[in-house]
């Protein structure tokens, strides 16, 4: 039996109406030019396009001619500067017009999704958090209809780490298929496969764009099946060349080859070719703003998370936390990681104060009142006090920074890592704080269990005085500070090497800057110790031994002033607190132009 999705033996043209200008895709003299760079080149300049519903129209054109910017500016993923653009009778220039999460699929060049998931699972998962007004029956039978339609139905379990390229790009388009989008922006998606792949891409697109009037735009670069858009449009240096019929395009350009249009289009300046195209636009007549009130029906898949407020938030917060879980059972080197970790940075405080743990059990005693006692104890241990306080004083700063690498370690590949996925999910309709909460929560396991081990493990073998509830939640309030840090500098970085490396940077200098080695300047001191996580742990940790000899000799050794601990476990509070906010804005921002 022949698949939906190959090619026909004969291209079929556009079936549905071009004349009902609310069924249509409008783009009316739109300009976009480069955020934040305001002094560059335009990237679309005036330019004027038309789709009905119903529609495969294929984009093409030279490297950076604006064919990309061309689906971005559509998208919402770049804002337009100038120029109306219109979908089914809404103006998107005006403000809360955008397009609606359900009514766009846009599936960029490079596939993005978990590579650790099978297939079945990431568009399970898809469907979960674009559907979830829906119910279970209704999101798998979704699953199964886009896995039958995409024709992954035979590889549903296959991780998608080992898919062949063209199954990649079906995947893509799969995930956008979940919630039925009317527009379909693809970018390239055949680029790089085999004939025979890109065969069935281009099948896929020509059936998709048949079924329920869905209009689909491809930026492409292979010619080899215009014959089966039912528009080419041909973009040069941000401007319209040409737009019209696969027929059309040879007498256009005055060439013999569709392989020569490109030099064609090098023969003239890119005004010359604008100015072609709006003079015959003009003789074609360009639709008019639609009137008020022609918006059509959304489609029954639609999902409005929004109007169920916090409930769907929650449901997203509960599929996001799974999937995260998940994903990390799965990447196997990241949990030998965390148990090489958590097996060896305890031990390594441990060995490091080994010669000196005898001085420290003798000297974990409640202070003595009697006098005699004191001065006796004060001459047998006057030789060692220097050590020991220098020991105590080190191993509890040993402990800061090694939870502070856990920390790094825990939080500077969280956001960077699937930073693509997330603008992909944001793009598709999902809030950022159910995001981040569940980033948080399952960062917050991460740090109790590593804070945890880490407490009782120095505790009971060094025998730390102080109660092991408040040492816990000093240690735990550190690491989490740092944690959410590393997280707030992934959320903003623009990769996992940047992220990783500014985390490296936090950690190095928590240790000169905390003043537990050397201390600072007291002016400098005041001024930076608020930012540094490390010294809040280290003098709450030394607060909880307050009422032993240990605090005493540590406290005279040192010539940092130390906080109390209200102060210390307060501000480490608020130390995480910042990084949360800045992790919701960094979270919150787009990303699209710096990594794609």
């Amino acid at each position: 039996m022949r698949p939906d999705y190959l090619l026909p033996s004969q291209p079929r043209r556009c079936i549905c109406p071009v004349n009902d200008i609310t069924r249509m895709l409008i783009l009316n003299q739109v300009e976009v030019g480069i955020p934040d760079r305001p002094m560059l080149p335009a990237l679309l300049k005036g330019v004027s396009l038309q789709y009905p519903q119903g529609h495969l129209g294929a984009i093409i054109g030279p490297s950076g001619c604006g064919k990309s910017s061309l689906l971005k500016a559509v998208s919402g993923i770049l804002e337009h500067q100038a120029g109306e653009l219109f979908w089914r009778g809404r103006n998107l220039a005006e403000a809360g017009s955008d397009l609606r999460a359900h009514e766009l699929g846009y599936v960029p060049q490079f596939s993005i999704f978990h590579e650790d998931l099978s297939v079945a699972e990431i568009i399970s998962d898809a469907a979960a958090l674009r559907l979830s007004t829906k119910s279970h029956a209704d999101r798998s039978q979704r699953v199964e209809q886009v896995l039958e339609m995409a024709g992954l139905r035979e590889i549903a379990q296959r991780r998608a780490r080992v898919l062949s390229g063209g199954q990649r790009r079906r995947l893509a388009l799969a995930i956008e298929l979940v919630s039925n989008p009317d527009l379909l922006l693809c970018d390239e998606v055949t680029s790089g496969l085999d004939p025979k792949s890109e065969d069935e891409i281009v099948g896929l697109l020509h059936h998709l764009a048949r079924q329920e009037g869905r209009c689909i735009l491809h930026v492409t670069h292979s010619l080899r099946h215009v014959a089966y858009y039912d528009s080419v449009t041909v973009m040069y240096d941000g401007v319209v060349a040409f737009q019209g019929s696969p027929e059309e395009l040879l007498h256009y350009f005055e060439v013999e080859n569709r392989d020569d249009i490109f030099s064609a289009l090098a023969h003239q300046e890119a005004e010359v070719w604008d100015a072609r195209y709006r003079q015959g636009l003009e003789l074609q007549g360009l639709p008019q703003e639609p009137e008020a009130g022609h918006e059509e029906k959304s489609s029954e898949l639609a999902s409005q998370p929004s109007a169920l407020g916090p409930l769907a938030w929650l449901l997203t917060y509960g599929i996001l936390v799974r999937r995260r879980w998940r994903l990390f059972l799965r990447e196997r080197g990241q949990w030998i990681l965390q148990f090489l970790l958590l097996l060896t940075f305890p031990g390594l405080v441990v060995l490091f104060g080994y010669k000196g743990l005898p001085e420290i059990r003798n000297m974990t005693l409640e202070i003595q009142t009697d006098v005699l006692a004191i001065v006796q104890e004060q001459l047998a241990y006057s030789l060692q006090m220097s050590q020991v306080g220098t020991l105590v004083s080190g191993l509890i700063m040993f402990e800061v920074i090694l939870l502070a690498l856990m920390g790094a370690n825990n939080g500077s590949r969280e956001a960077a890592s699937e930073r693509m996925i997330w603008e992909k999910e944001k793009l598709a309709g999902v809030s950022t704080l159910p995001y981040v909460a569940s980033k948080l929560t399952f960062l917050a396991f991460l740090v109790v269990v590593q804070s945890f081990w880490m407490t009782l493990f120095v505790k009971s073998v060094c025998h730390f005085p102080g109660p092991f509830l408040m040492q816990f939640i000093t240690l735990a309030l550190v690491n989490g500070a740092i944690t959410t840090s590393c997280f707030a500098i992934s959320a903003w970085s623009r990769s996992v090497e940047q992220a990783s490396l500014m985390s490296i940077y936090l950690v190095g200098f928590q240790l000169p800057l905390s003043g537990a080695v050397l201390a600072l300047p007291s002016s400098l001191g005041e001024l930076i110790r608020p930012l540094v996580a490390a010294y809040w742990g280290w003098s709450g940790m030394l607060q909880t031994m307050k009422t032993t000899r240990l605090y005493d000799v540590a406290v005279t050794l040192t010539q940092t002033p130390l906080s109390g601990q209200q102060v210390c476990l307060w501000l480490l509070g608020m130390h995480m607190v910042v990084a949360v906010l800045l992790a919701v804005f960094g979270c919150y921002r787009s990303q699209w132009n710096s990594q794609s």
